[in-house]
């Protein structure tokens, strides 16, 4: 894949040899995979290509979660062949008026209701390159006005939020609602960064939009997901809570929400799936990277969880890692009893809950969990490729 402005595959894929040597082999068959999937564009597998705005309701408690999602091209750093967990489908053309965007928001925004409204496209909303900056800023101007919201969160990338964009949206808001922006940072380690292929950010740049955000009196959410490739179930509960202690001790203020790994279509992770090279994360380790942080005072961060299973895409088809149906109902209606109070306290107690629960379900799940993790003290699966 050679084209004119375009970064060589060898800089576009360049492995860090000091990593040990079977692991740096696969990355690099992965990431020739990787170059022919770009080389022959993505496959068209969105559905629902009728909707120009998708709408996602989430009860959690009495809390209530408004996630609106812009139909656009996909996101651009797809296309250039990144994060290799991520598709939201991309396409060649998207031929949706910006009057067509705004009437189709005007008209949801009369019928939705709710305590948190995130607005959300298929990459970076905020990507100018992908939503029409125009459209953008008379979204927000709605969103806004309207008075049945007092969040607005709004799901971008790390890149794509300008110190102008900033000043833009706290002059129009006036302090109105509270105004915040959810990141995919996905882990905050840049080695474990580079399993999924999340490059192109630096945790410092994330301490800059920290500080200004604060300074404009907005919040910064920050995304961490839990079932990295290329790790023991172990690592990966050490990588997520070792990323809360480090956002914890650098960012107090910050947000963090936590996600499963889910493996979705026409992506590298799916490939990795179908060759054997990944396993989908055990869900009970989330629940375990829960039971840590609870049990540790110092941290202060809100904390709310993210596609635990609770909500599927309208466009993209994915493989949950739950196996279990039992399993999965019983801590899908944990981590939605946990995004229903923000008492630390109240908390503890739905944990206690939970495990109360678990003692009556006769699949095992929990007790097998336990033996990995046994199994894997020790153990480095990155030698197993």
């Amino acid at each position: 894949m050679s084209r004119k402005g375009k970064r060589s595959f060898d800089e576009r894929y360049k492995v860090d040899l000091t990593r040990d040597k079977k692991e740096a082999e696969a990355l690099k068959k992965i990431a020739s995979f990787d170059r022919k999937l770009q080389a022959n564009t993505f496959k068209n597998v969105r559905k629902h290509d009728d909707l120009i705005v998708h709408i996602r309701e989430n009860q959690y408690g009495d809390r209530r979660v408004v996630q609106v999602q812009f139909k656009t091209l996909g996101c651009n750093m797809k296309r250039a062949g990144s994060c290799w967990n991520c598709n939201y489908g991309v396409v060649d053309q998207c031929l949706i008026t910006p009057n067509q965007y705004k009437r189709a928001f005007q008209k949801e925004l009369k019928r939705i209701a709710g305590n948190v409204l995130v607005l959300e496209s298929l990459g970076s909303i905020t990507d100018p390159n992908e939503f029409n900056p125009k459209v953008f800023s008379d979204i927000m101007k709605m969103a806004v006005e309207d008075g049945k919201f007092n969040t607005i969160l709004i799901e971008t990338h790390l890149t794509q939020i300008s110190q102008q964009l900033v000043e833009e949206i706290a002059t129009m808001n006036k302090n109105k609602k509270h105004i915040g922006f959810e990141i995919g940072m996905e882990d905050m380690n840049l080695e474990n960064r580079k399993l999924i292929h999340k490059m192109g950010i630096q945790n410092q740049q994330l301490t800059e939009l920290y500080a200004m955000l604060q300074k404009y009196g907005m919040s910064l959410g920050i995304n961490l997901i839990y079932g990295f490739p290329f790790m023991s179930e172990q690592e990966r509960i050490d990588s997520v809570v070792n990323s809360v202690k480090t956002i914890s001790r650098n960012l107090p203020e910050a947000e963090i929400v936590l996600f499963l790994m889910s493996v979705k279509e026409n992506t590298i992770m799916e490939h990795m799936r179908t060759s054997g090279m990944y396993q989908p994360a055990n869900p009970w380790g989330l629940v375990e990277v829960t039971k840590q942080i609870l049990s540790n005072d110092d941290f202060k961060n809100l904390i709310t969880f993210s596609w635990f299973g609770e909500k599927e895409d309208p466009y993209i088809k994915e493989e949950t890692c739950y196996s279990c149906e039992d399993c999965k109902n019983l801590i899908v209606s944990f981590f939605r009893k946990m995004n229903g109070t923000f008492d630390w306290q109240a908390r503890k107690s739905l944990l206690m809950e939970l495990f109360e629960h678990e003692k009556d379900l006769v699949c095992g799940c929990y007790e097998n969990f336990k033996e990995q993790l046994k199994e894997d003290d020790g153990k480095n699966p990155r030698y197993e490729i």
